[in-house]
C-alpha cells in the first residue's frame, strides 16, 4: 500500500485562542484524501494536545517535529570573529548562526526536551520526527567551522591548536577529522533520542537533506544549499543502516522532473536494501518553487514506480486544493 504523509505547521489556524475546530476540519479534509500521517512542527502546534485529539478523531497518526535548538531558551550557537560573520555576509548575502551541536549543554537540552516530551505525549504519538537534525548549511559552514569553546577545545585536542588557517583545514586528513567528529557528534545525539523513542514504544523518523554527498544543488539565495548532509553532521544513510532511524524523509524538493528523478534514483540506489524506509519529500510549495497539479502527480508516480512504501509532501500554506487533494486519492488507490 501506497502511503501519503505531510508535514504540518497549522498555518491555516486563525482563531488561536480555540484553534481545535479549524484544526478537525482540516486533518479531516486531509484524511478523506487518504493522507494517514501529519508530522507536525511543534513551534508552530499552537496547542499539540488540541491537534493530537483532532487528529485522533480526523483517523491520522500523528509524528512530533523537533530540531535541536528547540525549547532551549539559550542555545550555544555557532561561533566566529565579527571579522569572519562580516566575511560570510559580503560573500553569500546571509550568515547563519544555528545551534552547535559538537556542545554538549546543547545536547543534553535536546535529549531533556525530547524525553519530556515522550513522557507527556507517547499515548497520542507514533512517532518523533527529527528536523534540522545538522549543524548549519555546508555552503556557509565549510570555511567557516565554528569556534565555539566545545569546537576549540576538542580541536586543541585533534590538532594541538583552538583555531585552523584555511590551509591546515583543507588538508586532508585534517578535514577527515574535522567532517567526522561533526557527524559522530550529531550520531551521538540521535542516538539518545532513539534510545527515549524506544522506552516510550516511539518511531523515530526524519527530514533529511537532499544532497547526501554529490547530488545536485542549489547554493544560492533563498535555499543556500541541499547538503551535502555529511558536511553539516547528517550522515542519515548511516543511521539508516545502523538501525537508528525507522523511516527517512529526504526533502527532495526539486520541481525539475529531471533532477527530481535523478535524486529519487540517488536516494533509492543509497538506501538498499532499506528502501522500506524510504519516503521521499515532495515539494508542493516550497522555496525552490511550486508543482502544479500535472507535475504534483508525475512526482508521485515517479516515487510509486520506485517501490517505496509512501512520499511526504511539504506544502508553504499547508492548504490543499480539491485538485490537489483529487490526485493524492487516486495515488494511494
Amino acid at each position: 500500500m501506497f502511503r501519503i504523509k505531510i508535514w504540518d505547521h497549522c498555518r491555516y489556524v486563525r482563531e488561536k485562542a480555540a484553534p481545535y475546530p479549524e484544526m478537525l476540519r482540516h486533518l479531516q479534509i486531509c484524511a478523506a484524501a487518504g493522507i494517514d500521517t501529519s508530522i507536525i512542527y511543534l513551534p508552530e502546534v499552537i496547542s499539540l494536545p488540541a491537534y493530537c485529539q483532532a487528529a485522533a478523531k480526523a483517523g491520522l497518526k500523528v509524528e512530533a517535529r523537533i530540531f535541536p535548538a528547540w525549547q532551549n531558551p539559550a542555545p550555544v550557537l555557532r561561533t566566529l570573529p565579527d571579522e569572519k560573520w562580516t566575511e560570510m555576509q559580503e560573500r553569500f548575502g546571509i550568515t547563519l548562526r544555528g545551534a552547535c551541536l559538537n556542545h554538549p549543554d546543547n545536547q543534553a537540552n535536546f535529549l531533556e526536551q525530547a524525553d519530556r516530551l515522550c513522557q507527556e505525549f507517547s499515548g497520542q504519538l507514533s512517532a518523533i520526527s527529527l528536523d534540522f537534525i545538522r549543524n548549519d548549511n555546508a555552503v556557509l559552514l565549510l570555511d567557516y567551522p565554528c569556534e565555539c569553546s566545545a569546537c576549540r577545545q576538542l580541536r586543541q585536542h585533534y590538532f594541538g591548536k583552538e583555531v585552523l588557517t584555511a590551509a591546515e583545514a583543507a588538508e586532508p586528513a585534517v578535514l577527515y577529522k574535522e567532517l567526522e567528529i561533526r557527524c559522530s557528534m550529531v550520531q551521538k545525539l540521535v542516538e539518545g533520542v532513539k534510545k527515549i523513542c524506544s522506552q516510550h514504544g516511539l518511531d523515530l523518523t526524519m527530514a533529511a537533506r537532499a544532497n547526501y554527498l554529490n547530488e545536485p544543488d542549489i547554493t544560492v539565495a533563498p535555499v543556500w544549499g541541499l547538503g551535502p548532509a555529511v558536511i553539516e553532521g547528517q550522515d542519515w544513510v548511516d543511521w539508516v543502516e545502523r538501525g537508528l532511524i525507522d523511516a527517512v524523509y529526504p526533502m527532495n524538493y526539486h520541481t525539475d522532473e529531471a533532477l527530481f528523478t535523478r535524486l529519487l534514483h540517488d536516494h533509492c540506489r543509497l538506501l538498499h536494501p532499506n528502501k522500506n524506509k524510504l519516503f521521499s519529500g515532495i515539494g508542493v510549495s516550497s522555496s525552490m518553487g511550486e508543482l502544479s497539479p500535472a507535475a504534483l502527480e508525475k512526482h508521485l508516480l515517479l516515487v510509486k514506480e520506485q517501490g517505496l512504501p509512501g512520499a511526504v509532501l511539504f506544502n508553504k500554506s499547508n492548504i490543499y486544493s480539491p485538485e490537489q487533494l483529487k490526485i493524492i486519492r487516486k495515488m494511494i488507490a
